[in-house]
This record gives structure tokens, sequence and C-alpha cells, in this order.
């Protein structure tokens, strides 16, 4: 028996109904495993993304990007850490915040050493009855230093790690090395001096091609351990599992946090210039390296132009790195950031 026309249509519209209701449901499901939490979707992406704009996809910062200006969310974070602990590695304008401390705190402590040793550490509290609060120290003992500080803050401490690519970082700790101390014979830091056959005089050093290659790989003084060395998986791992208040800082930002510190910790600097001292700054000395196979003589940083980029390779100076990937995703968004500092959170150091 056939139907009505009147029942025909019924069932028409009954049945777009139904397909609809299912189109919106699957539009609505399909939502929900694009932005909630989807296991197998998160382990296979670095990073969640977010809709541009003008269309495409780009990276969602679960790290925060840090105002250094006053009364920013830096400012904020500065009034209520104590105690606050600036690292970095070496050729990152540590020696400058070092001096800064010093003078900030009125006190004199061995500001490049102590962090660095378990026994310098115990030794520094019961230096004084009123300890400093802001603590800076280069990093030169690997990456156990800063594991320490960040295992051991506590819920009021600030952690400030001071940043520079590696690459960059390490020229700069060779031309301090070869010429403010191989050139002026600093033997109690480098040794001796004479496999370099240098020759010299108030402005131009000479030196041999092949020591200067070996004291780059042996890691001399500022040549010495950079953050492929401090920021290893180890590191990552102790930030990840301990969530401390820790922000990573371009170290050309430091004179806008040396200005938030002089705020909170002795606004009577205010009014002074930041401490700047870059041990190689002003010093007129060019420093010329004899090429090993034909003998011409080439400047520094010449040479660093032309092999700069090979030397880590070459000499293999990144042996012991680990996690360099989570390292470079978090030069990705420091770089990035207005005042190049970012505020480290756990979620975050996980999607590195």
């Amino acid at each position: 028996m056939g139907l009505s026309s009147k029942t025909k249509v019924f069932a028409a519209i009954a049945a777009a109904y139904i397909l609809r209701t299912m189109h919106i449901q699957d539009g609505i499901l399909r939502t929900n495993v694009n932005h909630h939490d989807d296991p197998e979707l998160h382990v296979s992406a670095p990073y969640s993304t977010g809709k541009r704009s003008g269309g495409g996809e780009q990276p969602v910062n679960h790290n925060k990007c840090t105002s250094l200006d006053v009364d920013g969310n830096m400012d904020a974070i500065i009034a209520s850490a104590k105690p606050i602990f600036i690292t970095m590695p070496a050729k990152a304008a540590g020696t400058s915040l070092a001096r800064f401390s010093e003078k900030c705190t009125k006190q004199n402590f061995p500001c490049n050493l102590f962090v660095n040793s378990p026994d310098e550490a115990e030794k520094f509290l019961s230096n004084t009855l009123h300890l400093p609060s802001i603590i800076t120290s280069h990093v030169y003992a690997g990456d156990q230093p800063l594991v320490d500080i960040v295992q051991h803050s506590t819920r009021k401490t600030l952690i400030v790690q001071i940043h520079r690519d590696e690459t960059e970082r390490l020229q700069s700790g060779i031309k301090q090395v070869l010429t403010a101390l191989v050139c002026n014979r600093v033997r109690y830091k480098v040794g001796s001096t004479q496999h370099f056959h240098i020759d010299r005089n108030q402005t131009h050093c000479i030196l041999d091609e092949g020591p200067a290659i070996d004291m780059i790989k042996e890691r001399v003084q500022e040549i010495g351990i950079g953050s492929p060395e401090i920021l290893t998986c180890k590191t990552y791992k102790a930030i990840e599992e301990n969530e401390p208040h820790m922000i990573f800082l371009h170290y050309k930002q430091v004179n806008k946090l040396q200005r938030l510190l002089a705020k909170h910790h002795c606004p009577e600097l205010l009014d002074e210039p930041p401490m700047e001292r870059n041990v190689a700054k002003g010093k007129p000395m060019s420093v010329y390296l004899r090429l090993r196979n034909g003998g011409n003589v080439v400047k520094l940083d010449d040479w660093l132009h032309a092999k700069g980029d090979l030397l880590e390779w070459s000499l293999k100076l990144r042996k012991n790195a680990t996690c360099q990937a989570k390292t470079r995703h978090m030069e990705d968004e420091l770089f990035t950031c207005p005042d190049q500092a970012i505020k480290v959170t756990s979620e975050g150091v996980r999607r590195w």
C-alpha cells in the first residue's frame, strides 16, 4: 500500500532534520577533538596550534612573554621574590650583573664561585646574619648548579637564567681568551704561551693558528661551559617537575633587569647608569692568526667569520649536549618576545 503525499512530505522533513542534527553533532565532536586535551594528538606535536587572523596556523606559546617595563609583570614578580638567583654561562653579561649585585646588596661575596660548589654554598650560609637578597653567578660546573637551584627553590624564590645564542657566545669567548689572556700572557689562567709564538707590540698581536685551535677545543676559561652543558635534559626535567618561578632573559636586556632590581632592592641606584663591565671592551689590541697551512696572517675577526659556524662540529664542542631541541624551541619563543624575556612553565617545557 503506497504512502500518501502528506506522509511522504513528513517523512522527508524528518529525514532532513535527522541528517542536520547528525551534522551538527559531528561538528561539535570535531571541535572538541581539536580544542580539548587529546593525548594522542598532543604526543605527536610539540605545540598546540591556533589560527592567525589572516589564516593559517601558528604555535601557541604556553610560556608567557614577560614585560621588563616599570610596573610590568616582571616588576611585580621581583617585588614579591626572595631570594633572587641570577645565573648565566660565560660571556652573557654575568660580570656586569655580579658587580651590580654586590653594589646593590652592599655585600661582597665570591659571586662567580659559590653556587658551583656545595661546600662553598654551605659556607655562604654562615658567612653573615643578613644574606644578600640577590645572588648572581656564572655557572661553570655543568648543569648541576642550576638543577640544585631549581630543585630547592621555595615559593618565593625567583630564578633568572640569562641566555645567549651559543655560537655567538663561543666566538665572544674566543676573542676574550686570545686577546686578554694569551696576548697578555696571563699564565695563571692559560698556562705557558710559548707555543703560540707570539709577536706583539702595543696594538697588534700575532698568534699561531694551531695552538689557538687547541685552546678552543680544550674550552679554556671563557670559551668553556656554555648553554649546551647547562640547559640539558636533566635541567629541563628539573624545571618540569618542580615548576619554579623562573625567567629566561636575553643577555642584552640586563640593563632593564638592573633597573627593576634597583627599584625594589637598592632604589638609591636608580639615578645611576646601569652597571656595564665588558673586560674586552675598549682594548686597542688587534689579534691576528698565523695560518698553519701557508703561513698567511689573518685578523681574528676574519678567521671567525670564515670558520666560526664550523668550529662546534669540527671540534665536537657539543658532544655532551642533550635536549638541544628544547633549547631551540625556547630560543624561538624568547627571541620573538618584545622584551626577550619569558616566564617558564612546566607545560611550556613539556611542549618544547
